[in-house]
């Protein structure tokens, strides 16, 4: 779920607010974080 969560991002289906609401069910904040800074770490 994470790789496609993170691919409807990159396509622009998705905006911050809504990869965030994906987690805990979905994604670990972490994740979200994550997929929102285009895969760089804090």
């Amino acid at each position: 779920m994470y790789e496609f969560i993170r691919l409807q991002y990159r396509m622009g289906r998705l905006n911050p607010e809504q990869v965030k609401a994906f987690a805990p069910q979905w994604l670990t904040t972490e994740q979200a974080e994550t997929i929102i800074n285009n895969g760089e770490s804090r």
